[in-house]
């Protein structure tokens, strides 16, 4: 009797020999490409790992530097792990279950740069049926097309603009006949009833025959002067002829006093035309204030101030959130009731199928405890990092099986900055429930990723504190955060400010100023497929009261350009009209003054020789009567 029976332990041995050189050459190169399949299937991006290495020793796995890209980022990483070490059960193993009791995840990180693409090479998928459409697909489609429907038409800030262009093209011309409006219009009425009265004027003016009335009297004159005293009836004639010329003279006089009455009237026009404009100005602030409402000045709803500055990212992060949650939920399914109450088996010709109950079995996966490190920095992150560690639970291909929900939850605190991250994962109850609970306070504000410009604040300097909740409750979908920014600044000089003046930069400086703070609640539901966002800021109000003084002192500025150019034009008609007004009041002042000299003359050479003739009629009539009466001696 032989004692070996070679012809079985020599193939054993080479059987042993071959399984044992494919686990020591060949097993970590296929267990790194299966890692990396699976991650790609899973996340639809590049998954890159440095090394896997396998020990039978404790049948220990360890694996370093993870890398699987963000499929909405082709140049970020979701997550950038350093290592990862893990130890698994050998009689399960036997069974094809998996359990690790210890898992150890060491330098997680995500968000960092990548050099290359992590886009997957593009292959044929089968379409999917409209009915065959995910819930994530359904709800991530809807919500980026909700999001571009609202979120697009936000009005920018830049509608400050429209205000600096009414200002800067501004034309009173352009938006109203200068004829039209009071001021102008109470010039052109006075001028025209100035031009009315010295019309007037200069038909009297012109009614007066001075000439002839002044010939006619001279040879009258004329005649008196000559007339010699020799007779009576020469000193009857001589006094019937300066009775006359008496009457002829108050008739000059009353031309006189009449021509000179135009010309009292004249200059007392003049004057009180210039003193009518003293009150212009009254009439100038009413024509300002109608031109200025009728100036088309923009308005902001300032309820969207806050969907603009955080709305495209609050979006963009529950995009993610809700596709990662709906891929664990793909991955860890509700268990059917169906596969709970399998029916009974039939009753088979040859014998019977007995299941009995099994106690403490096991799932398919079950990670019992894993120990996270990590830290929020990485490359190509800005801000100061904040180290973290924590701890998850029960990871599990079948909860109903452990009994225990998965849960998490990691810490970090460096005095400046705390980080809490928290959640579970249920499927020990027959509706699943997820539920995620992020908080983080003194992290650098730039890292949430706001978008900056020139009529926004700057914020390089300031500190956020967050707090996020999301939860997926069977199919629907709820999630609530705040965010709390302190540090604001508003530094106008530090802004590239183009094409644009200075009343533009005034006002964007005004609506900021003092604003060094803002809270901003936000809330996103999905129920049914129905969709609802909501966003709310204790800057919305602040902005729109800010926004309501900046209007009050752009249209008061536009006032004053209007009063400068409706000052300018009623200045220019008037100075147009008062030259037309003098002109034609030189004209019947030449008229006048020599018709006014011209009597002067005359009536002083009548009077004269009223007088002279009666002071010979007076010594004619003595040496009458001297010669009459007899001389006593």
């Amino acid at each position: 009797m032989k004692i070996f029976r070679w012809k079985f332990i020599v193939p054993t041995a080479i059987v042993i020999a071959l399984v044992c050189g494919f686990f020591i050459f060949y097993l970590d190169i296929y267990l790194k490409k299966a890692f990396i399949s699976a991650g790609e299937l899973i996340f639809g991006a590049k998954v890159e790992v440095g090394s896997l290495k396998t020990k039978f020793k404790g049948l220990s796995v360890n694996v370093r530097d993870i890398k699987i890209g963000d499929k909405d980022n082709e140049f970020k990483n979701l997550a950038d792990i350093d290592r990862v070490n893990f130890g698994v059960r050998f009689i399960p193993l036997l069974s094809m279950k998996f359990i690790i009791d210890d898992m150890t995840v060491d330098g997680i990180k995500w968000g960092t740069a990548r050099e290359t693409s992590c886009k997957l090479p593009p292959k044929k998928q089968k379409e999917a049926k409209p009915d065959e459409e995910s819930f994530a697909s359904k709800a991530v489609k809807e919500m980026k097309e909700k999001a571009v429907e609202e979120y697009n038409a936000f009005p920018s800030v830049r509608k400050f603009g429209t205000i600096q262009n009414q200002i800067k093209n501004f034309s009173p011309q352009s938006i109203i006949d200068m004829s039209g409006i009071q001021s102008v219009k109470e010039v052109q009425d006075s001028y025209v009833d100035l031009m009315g009265k010295y019309d007037s004027y200069n038909k009297k003016v012109n009614e007066f025959d001075v000439k002839s009335q002044i010939d006619g009297i001279a040879e009258l004159a004329d005649a008196i002067s000559k007339t010699n005293l020799k007779t009576a009836a020469d000193i009857q004639t001589l006094k019937d002829n300066l009775s006359k010329l008496s009457e002829e003279r108050k008739n000059l006089e009353q031309t006189y006093a009449d021509l000179k009455a135009v010309k009292d009237g004249l200059i007392k026009d003049a004057k009180e035309q210039q003193n009518a404009f003293k009150d212009i100005s009254s009439l100038i602030n009413k024509d300002v204030d109608s031109i200025a409402s009728k100036l088309s000045v923009p308005s902001l709803d300032f309820k969207n101030i806050t969907r603009m500055l955080f709305g495209d990212i609050w979006i963009q992060r529950t995009d993610k959130v809700l596709y990662y949650m709906s891929l664990i939920k793909k991955y860890m399914p509700e268990k059917k009731a169906e596969e709970e109450n399998k029916p009974e088996p039939r009753e088979r010709m040859k014998g019977r199928e007995i299941n009995y109950p099994v106690k403490n079995k096991l799932p398919k996966l079950w990670i019992a405890n894993v120990k996270l490190s990590g830290t929020s920095g990485g490359e190509g992150k800005e801000g100061i990092p904040i180290t973290f560690s924590g701890i998850a639970k029960n990871i599990a291909s079948d909860q109903k099986l452990t009994g225990q929900k998965t849960t998490f939850e990691a810490k970090g605190d460096d005095t400046n900055q705390i980080l809490t991250l928290s959640g579970s994962f249920d499927r020990v109850n027959d509706i699943a429930e997820d539920i995620i609970s992020f908080t983080m306070e003194g992290m650098d504000a730039v890292r949430l990723g706001i978008p900056e410009s020139d009529y926004t604040p700057s914020f390089e300097e300031a500190k956020a504190k967050i707090y996020a909740e999301f939860m997926m409750l069977g199919s629907d979908f709820i999630t609530k955060a705040g965010i709390y920014i302190d540090g604001l600044q508003y530094d106008p000089e530090s802004k590239d400010f183009q094409g644009v003046g200075p009343d533009l930069i005034k006002y964007v400086s005004m609506l900021w100023q003092g604003i060094n703070s803002m809270n901003i609640e936000a809330s996103m539901s999905i129920k049914d497929g129905d969709i609802k966002a909501d966003f709310m800021s204790d800057i919305d109000k602040l902005l729109a009261q800010r926004f309501n003084n900046i209007i009050n002192a752009a249209v008061g500025d536009v006032k004053v350009k209007i009063r400068k150019e409706v000052t300018q034009y009623v200045d220019s008609q008037k100075s147009v009209l008062q030259a037309e007004a003098d002109k034609y009041n030189k004209q019947v002042q030449k008229e006048l003054e020599p018709k006014l000299n011209d009597l002067q003359k005359k009536i002083n050479e009548i009077k004269k020789v009223i007088a002279d003739k009666e002071n010979e009629l007076k010594k004619s009539a003595a040496s009458t009567i001297s010669s009459i009466l007899p001389i006593k001696k």
